[in-house]
């Protein structure tokens, strides 16, 4: 299936109340669909909650995102150093790494 799917004016808060995206998420599901292509990843979710539940359905669908204007996976990695560098500054300098505690909940990662 090669189609566009436009949705603007709503906003990307929750994938929830996007009936497009929801429709088009069922035919990622149904095996309709290999690549997610946005703009960027905020026109995808603004939601962390969202967008793990976003990832966990394209690994499980073989389905990839691709984002023009992003590295996602570089966005993320800079989150994780953000919350790597908070929870340092919380416990008085002694290092944290948020991406191996991640990897000892998720050894898959």
């Amino acid at each position: 299936m090669n189609e566009e799917r436009k949705v603007a004016g709503i906003s990307a808060k929750d994938m929830e109340h996007r009936s497009a995206f929801q429709q088009m998420l069922e035919d990622m599901r149904a095996g309709k669909i290999n690549y997610i292509i946005a703009y960027k990843l905020d026109r995808v979710t603004r939601s962390v909650r969202d967008l793990e539940v976003l990832i966990s359905d394209l690994e499980k669908h073989h389905c990839y995102l691709v984002c023009d204007r992003d590295d996602v996976l570089n966005r993320i990695d800079r989150a994780l150093e953000r919350i790597d560098k908070a929870i340092e500054y919380e416990n008085d300098g002694k290092p944290y790494s948020a991406s191996e505690e991640i990897k000892k909940v998720f050894p898959e990662v």
